[in-house]
This record gives C-alpha cells, sequence and structure tokens, in this order.
C-alpha cells in the first residue's frame, strides 16, 4: 500500500486556502461576524476606488442597509505563497458575488490579492485588495 506524504507546506496552503474559503462562505450566508472572526484587528482592505477600508469600516458596510448579499463563491484559487516560517501567505483567487448596493445589482467576477498572517488565534487576514468586477459572461483573467 502506498503511503500519503504531506508536506507542512501543502498544508499550511490548505489552511490558507481554508481561511478564504470559510470567509467566503460565511459572506454568501450572510453571517458577516462569522466572515470577520477570519480579520486581523488592523486589517486593511482597499476596494477597487482605492480607497481602503478598516475591519471595523468593512464590517458596517456590510452590516449597512446599503448592501446586501444575494451570493458569494470563491470560483478558483490562481496562487497561494507560504513564507519559509510558515507565519504568513499571500493567495490570488477570483470570487463571483451577486450584491445589491443602494439597490442597483451587481453580479461581479473579482480578483483578490490577500495576505493572511499566522497569529496566537489561528490564521487572520491582514490586507486585502480587490480588483473591478466583471460580469461572469466576460472572459475569465488567465492566471496560466
Amino acid at each position: 500500500m502506498a503511503e500519503l506524504t504531506v508536506s507542512m507546506n501543502e498544508l499550511v496552503e490548505d489552511q490558507a486556502r481554508g481561511v478564504i474559503t470559510s470567509m467566503v462562505t460565511s459572506m454568501d450566508k450572510g453571517n458577516f461576524e462569522a466572515a470577520a472572526s477570519w480579520v486581523s484587528e488592523d486589517a486593511l482592505f482597499i476596494r477597487p476606488t482605492g480607497n481602503p477600508l478598516t475591519k471595523a469600516t468593512w464590517v458596517a458596510m456590510l452590516n449597512s442597509p446599503d448592501v446586501k448579499v444575494v451570493s458569494n463563491k470563491v470560483l478558483d484559487f490562481h496562487r497561494v505563497d507560504v513564507s519559509p516560517s510558515n507565519d504568513w501567505a499571500y493567495l490570488c483567487y477570483t470570487t463571483h458575488a451577486k450584491f445589491n448596493y443602494k439597490g442597483t445589482d451587481n453580479d461581479d467576477v473579482s480578483v483578490f490579492s490577500v495576505v493572511l498572517k499566522h497569529t496566537d488565534a489561528g490564521w487572520k487576514l491582514s490586507y486585502l485588495q480587490r480588483s473591478t468586477g466583471r460580469l461572469p459572461t466576460d472572459a475569465l483573467p488567465s492566471f496560466n
């Protein structure tokens, strides 16, 4: 019988993907408190406009009556890099989100670049930058 082995790097990469998947799935279910639990207190979110959000302002935006999340799914992970010390990870991934903002429906496929850091409380999102959304019918970005 063949023996399966998993390197520490592969294990950490899977943990990093799990953080993002859990955060996005929580948002899909409208559970913004659970989504925020994956975010460090000093996190920085850069929106497509270039305007930054802190964790507190991100959570306030999600809980605002102006924002209604319909669905949110991870489509693909394009890159996962883990530091040699296994205390931070960089990920690039694509999501498909449907939401309503101030009465306008949005159906966006967006690319995200994030940095996760390992803390005493586990992996936490430290930095996120989101691309401008494209329609799901537009060609997806190629990472080959």
